[in-house]
């Protein structure tokens, strides 16, 4: 389920790039999902 979630994060992220602020905070969520997987 959470490989959908990412996929689609990462589209977005690809399709609609976002500010700078934007991009930090979603590798801070992204580094967060990790910590949880792992």
């Amino acid at each position: 389920m959470y490989n959908k979630l990412l996929r689609m994060v990462f589209f977005k992220k690809i399709i609609q790039p976002q500010t700078v602020s934007k991009r930090d905070e979603f590798q801070n969520n992204v580094g967060k999902l990790y910590n949880i997987l792992t």
